[in-house]
């Protein structure tokens, strides 16, 4: 049994922190999101206010304030798709 835990330690517990420290900002989320947008079928109307975003300084801005935060003032991709979502609706 000790193995099972081991493992699901090391392959789920173990990226998911290194995700999460690694993805703990707006600009870190915009570019996994773009990069990734055709694989996880980044919706147009998201994919068009991401890059717009890292050019013009007020869209950014838009995206920044209607993203949650954690109690730790850190955001997630799920953060930012609920921002997109609620700026685009």
């Amino acid at each position: 049994m000790e193995t099972k835990v081991n493992n699901y330690k090391v392959k789920v517990l173990n990226v998911n922190q290194a995700l999460k420290q690694e993805l703990n900002s707006i600009g870190a989320c915009r570019s996994m999101l773009l990069e990734n947008s055709e694989a996880i079928q980044l919706d147009k109307s998201f994919k068009s206010m991401l890059q717009a975003s890292k050019k013009d300084e007020a869209i950014y801005k838009q995206i920044n304030e209607a993203t949650k935060r954690s109690k730790n003032g850190k955001v997630s991709p799920f953060y930012v798709l609920q921002a997109l979502y609620k700026l685009t609706k």
